[in-house]
């Protein structure tokens, strides 16, 4: 059975495991990898007040991970949650892991009693996450542009 919790410092090295598998995936593989920086990220995320760090676990295993910020907007003192990434291991994908950890997430957001979410998808995922995203009655506002030198 799929469980999706608060990551906790005992999930840190699965977790700088699946994003190691992510940045190689993704367009994110453009960008140079910094492990020492990337395991520190994971830390802050882990430890931060206004962070939400998600883990799915199936079986004892890291199975998915879903990380977000809670920050006032440059214009505004309302705070918005924002999704920093959200990744699933390719052989759990196409099932409910993506589904449960956006769920989790959407309702740890409300628990907060924050009134704002943003999303993106800035990995080359398409319109598997746009359905995903529109479930949870997200409206699409504009895209992500890229390039790399």
């Amino acid at each position: 059975m799929l469980k999706v919790r608060r990551a906790t410092e005992d999930d840190h090295l699965d977790l700088f495991k699946l994003a190691v598998q992510m940045h190689r995936e993704t367009d994110f593989q453009h960008f140079t990898l910094n492990p020492e920086k990337l395991f520190n990220s994971i830390g802050n995320w882990i430890h931060h007040e206004s962070g939400i760090c998600l883990v799915a676990i199936k079986d004892n295993t890291l199975v998915g991970m879903m990380f977000g910020t809670i920050m006032p907007t440059w214009f505004s003192d309302d705070l918005v949650a924002r999704e920093d990434l959200l990744f699933v291991r390719p052989d759990h994908r196409g099932g409910r892991t993506a589904y449960i950890l956006v769920r989790s997430f959407m309702e740890a957001v409300k628990g907060a009693g924050i009134k704002h979410v943003q999303t993106g998808v800035s990995t080359g995922s398409g319109q598997g996450a746009e359905r995903l995203y529109r479930h949870f009655g997200m409206t699409y506002m504009g895209g992500n542009f890229v390039a790399h030198f």
